[in-house]
């Protein structure tokens, strides 16, 4: 999943490949892109990631960490 994860942020940002530990924001990502990311994790494994995620976990392994965990990690609660 981190692998398919780090390719989507790649070609949405035009980059030939991405550690797992590369910042989204310093490689050239922004919140427009983010939302294209996002979007594209959502059609390719059906796990919606809001953009606030990035903020919070802006490299590949923090996306995948999320996605692995269900989201529980970032929810506030009720």
């Amino acid at each position: 999943m981190q692998e398919e994860i780090a390719r989507i942020v790649a070609e949405v940002l035009r980059l030939d490949g991405i550690a797992p530990d590369d910042d989204f924001f310093a490689l050239g990502g922004h919140s427009l892109t983010a939302s294209q990311v996002s979007s594209r994790i959502h059609r390719s494994l059906n796990v919606e990631v809001p953009l606030s995620v990035f903020f919070e976990r802006p490299t590949p392994l923090g996306l995948t960490r999320y996605v692995l965990d269900g989201g529980a990690a970032t929810r506030s609660a009720p």
